[in-house]
């Protein structure tokens, strides 16, 4: 999703939609400013557009140095962009440099701590951990992301399932039942906590969570599986 309005920064953000749940996104865009937090002249403004866009259809070509020659274009002009971070971080993450996509996306969290791009940056980077099953690292990161918006329910379904794949059943519960506070119909999240709650021996309370899922995915994934648990605990 690209958003592009005359004087402000270009806001592009990649979404994951888990089937059955909706998904929203609120959007603020950032008029283009200075270094010193000025806004930037008409001229200025229009620079930065243009590496920004530029930056932007090198990664879409899989041009990835000739986008982070237009990236480190843009700190030349701003040295406290977030944006140019948080897509330098982007195409090193592409090109498999882990430690540099890390260090980018760290400075795009803390170089304007206000910014939409600390929410993302933070969770880039634990997705980087979590892809390397790195569990702490992951929550630690997610956390981040949670704190800085706390009704995100791709942050929050995230750290469950790595608070899950550390062992620390206790917080992905907590992170779960969060979730579906905000979202009562999220089907994954309803199967996750059932499973939680099995795990931690409290059945009776898994089983109002397994038929909700059924109802919300009766042809999911995870139907199956949760089909069979429910007969069980019933029988149990």
């Amino acid at each position: 999703m690209t958003i592009q309005k005359e004087g402000y920064q270009t806001y592009t953000e990649n979404n994951k939609i888990p089937p059955g749940s909706p998904k929203r996104v609120d959007v603020i865009l950032k008029s283009v400013v200075g270094t010193a937090g000025i806004e930037a002249s008409e001229e200025e403004a229009a620079e930065y557009q243009q590496y920004f866009d530029q930056g932007v259809a090198e990664i879409e070509a899989e041009n990835y140095p000739a986008a982070l020659a237009a990236f480190e274009q843009i700190l030349v002009l701003q040295p406290d962009s977030a944006t140019a971070y948080f897509n330098l971080g982007v195409v090193y993450a592409k090109l498999g440099e882990t430690d540099k996509a890390l260090e980018h996306f760290g400075k795009a969290a803390v170089v304007r701590p206000d910014y939409y791009d600390a929410y993302d940056a933070y969770v880039a980077i634990g997705d980087i951990h979590s892809a390397l099953s790195r569990w702490p690292e992951t929550m630690e990161a997610l956390a981040k992301a949670i704190e800085a918006r706390p009704d995100s329910i791709e942050a929050l379904y995230n750290y469950g399932g790595a608070a899950m794949n550390g062992g620390e059943f206790p917080k992905a519960r907590e992170a779960f039942e969060k979730l579906l506070s905000f979202e009562p119909n999220h089907a994954a999240g309803r199967y996750e906590l059932a499973m939680i709650l099995v795990n931690q021996g409290d059945n009776d309370a898994a089983v109002p969570h397994l038929e909700k899922y059924l109802e919300l995915a009766p042809e999911g994934s995870q139907a199956a599986a949760a089909k069979g648990i429910l007969d069980y605990l019933k029988k149990n």
